[in-house]
């Protein structure tokens, strides 16, 4: 059974271990919608070379988005916003650990 940490693409995984992959991502996306309450959300997942895949290995971003934040544009001549600071990202990181704790108790509905 390969493991999604040590599998190098999507292509690699199993059955079971690309289901568990995208189950924690729906969990981490029901967080950053309780703590960000966005727009919208991409979920971005990369492989190989022509695909834009920079880490070797299986990861799946979850990335929450707003109305007009310039993310992912596909045009060229936009810049995309600049990058958060650091204790920011900290605190952000802080508050999804929270929510998911929530979340793997079971106490926050999914409605």
């Amino acid at each position: 059974m390969c493991r999604a940490g040590t599998s190098k693409t999507l292509f690699d995984l199993d059955e079971d271990t690309a289901a568990q992959l995208m189950r924690i991502a729906v969990r981490i996306a029901r967080a950053a919608d309780a703590v960000f309450a966005p727009d919208g959300l991409n979920l971005w997942q990369s492989n190989r070379d022509a695909g834009g895949q920079e880490i070797p290995h299986v990861h799946l971003h979850v990335q929450p988005r707003m109305s007009g934040d310039g993310l992912m544009r596909i045009y060229p001549g936009v810049r995309p916003p600049a990058p958060a600071a650091r204790d920011v990202l900290d605190a952000w990181a802080g508050r999804l650990r929270d929510a998911l704790q929530v979340f793997r108790s079971g106490r926050a509905s999914s409605d």
